[in-house]
């Protein structure tokens, strides 16, 4: 959780009242380094999500990277967490890409090969009138939930405050345990446990409930 304020070395002056969250999920102790490169604010935190193995030589462990930046968004001045660019460089091969097809019910993308690391980048374009109430994103296991008429994600309990552009913008990233979400340019982000860890996915299914969406 955060504030908004100003700051004159003794006191912080808050733009409004309580507190205010971009980070959610099985997550604590968030930590950020000094004097980042290009004075950029890295934050990673604490990920509370135990291996499955009983014997494994480690215990829980950290999110990516990220890098937190000021916005105004439609209620004011806000935090966002976006993944840091510098994790691009651990892409490899692209196992799928589909552009300009409509997505009414549900559609299937099947990868080129079984993955368990994965990054995913869907964007989904909502119809005017046909606009829909709910979208899924299944990978695996897991679930990412978007409650379009509301504008939340109900797994991160709290709103989007990004600015309605008519999409849904998720960059998502897979590992052995975790699915890290971060939803609408970097307004929301939350961590999902991998319900089987280390499990290998063989593809990717949106869901669309009551409209329909294009890719």
């Amino acid at each position: 959780k955060y504030e908004v304020g100003d700051f004159d070395g003794r006191t912080c002056t808050s733009d409004f009242e309580g507190t205010r969250q971009t980070i959610g999920g099985t997550l604590k102790a968030a930590q950020c380094f000094s004097n980042a490169p290009d004075g950029r604010a890295i934050c990673m935190v604490w990920s509370r999500v135990k291996p499955r193995d009983p014997q494994a030589p480690y215990n829980q462990g950290f999110t990516l990277p990220m890098e937190l930046s000021l916005r105004t968004a439609i209620d004011g001045v806000r935090c966002y967490a976006n993944p840091v660019k510098e994790l691009e460089t651990l892409r490899l091969k692209e196992l799928a890409t589909v552009r300009d097809q409509a997505v009414e019910g549900e559609k299937r993308v099947p990868l080129d090969h079984p993955a368990t690391f994965l990054e995913v980048n869907l964007t989904l374009q909502f119809e005017g009138d046909e606009k829909p109430d709910r979208v899924t994103l299944q990978i695996g296991e897991n679930s990412i939930i978007y409650d379009v008429a509301n504008r939340s994600f109900p797994d991160a309990r709290h709103t989007s405050y990004d600015p309605e552009d008519g999409k849904l913008d998720l960059r998502v990233f897979v590992d052995n345990a975790t699915v890290e979400v971060f939803g609408e340019h970097g307004a929301v982000y939350y961590l999902q446990p991998r319900r089987i860890q280390g499990e290998s996915v063989e593809d990717g299914l949106i869901k669309v409930e009551g409209g329909n969406a294009g890719i």
